[in-house]
């Protein structure tokens, strides 16, 4: 099956009541009543009534709710007046008053807490969003954890400077961790934490890097701080600095007669793949012809001849 990449969260729980009325009908209208038509509910808030609402207008009718709720043990009572102008400067108004029935219920929720961190699971393991009751956790699936796949090193490679690690995609919209062991996997390095999206390639300069013939690359996939799962070299790599110099050239003499009663100079010209790497010793053989042995001179140094007479 898939593998796929999961959030885990500590997962809090939060317990309380839920209180609910249902609102029955308004009684009836009162027996109206006289106010001063200056003052009339201005702020009397014995009334329910604000300085911003209380305030009517003379000669025109209004009707104004109560700005508060007032409970009495099990109910809620709302009370609604209408006010009018009466002659004289007087205010005339009535009243009506409502009840709602009072309910309460208990409830318990669980909700997504602090993180933790990602867990790598076949599909279906945990919910997709959600507690999982038999750990207790709560989990959000991310994106599937296909690796990539390491191509380059694979194993058997002989590497010593600038080399290009190179790996094929999982899938899209990933940057890539590389890492490099030299002790086959016991410890890893981060040679890069992230690439560019979607890259498939790195190059890396393994000039400071220890010499080791454990060396392996790891390449995992990164989004939005998690991690697919990871893919190495098949086999171990090399990775040598000071590599042997290759076959000395122009050597010289190359052929020919000459008089071994004077001085003859035997020359050659050293190869290093490593410009910096200067001759440290040479070994030179010569035997008279036919003869079974070689004899051999060393020359320590950097010196790229020989003189030598019978």
């Amino acid at each position: 099956m898939v593998k796929y990449i999961y959030e885990k969260y500590n997962s809090n729980y939060s317990s309380g009541t839920t209180t609910t009325y249902t609102e029955n009908s308004f009684g009836a209208w009162s027996a109206y009543e006289s106010k001063d038509s200056n003052a009339a509910f201005y702020g009397h808030s014995s009334y329910g009534f604000s300085s911003s609402s209380g305030l009517y207008t003379v000669g025109s009718e209004q009707t104004y709710y109560t700005n508060a709720t007032y409970y009495r043990g099990s109910s809620t009572s709302i009370t609604e007046y209408q006010i009018f102008d009466s002659s004289g400067g007087t205010a005339q108004y009535r009243y009506r008053t409502k009840t709602a029935t009072k309910s309460t219920s208990s409830y318990g929720n669980y909700s997504k807490g602090s993180y933790i961190g990602q867990v790598i699971a076949e599909n279906g393991t945990y919910p997709s969003n959600g507690r999982h009751s038999p750990d207790g956790y709560w989990y959000v699936r991310r994106f599937e954890a296909t690796p990539p796949t390491v191509t380059s090193p694979n194993g058997g490679e002989s590497w010593d400077a600038t080399e290009t690690i190179t790996w094929t995609n999982s899938q899209t919209e990933l940057r890539y961790k590389i890492e490099l062991t030299v002790d086959n996997g016991e410890s890893w390095t981060t040679l890069n934490a992230s690439t560019s999206t979607d890259a498939t390639s790195f190059v890396y300069d393994f000039s400071n890097e220890p010499q080791s013939s454990l060396a392996k690359i790891r390449v995992t996939g990164v989004y939005d701080g998690l991690y697919t799962l990871s893919d190495s070299s098949d086999g171990v790599f090399t990775i040598q600095h000071n590599q042997a110099p290759s076959i000395p050239t122009n050597l010289s003499p190359s052929g020919g007669t000459l008089d071994r009663t004077k001085v003859i100079r035997f020359s050659w010209q050293h190869n290093d793949a490593n410009a910096n790497d200067n001759q440290s010793m040479a070994e030179f053989y010569w035997r008279l012809q036919t003869a079974p042995t070689w004899n051999e001179i060393v020359i320590n140094g950097t010196a790229q001849y020989l003189d030598m007479n019978s």
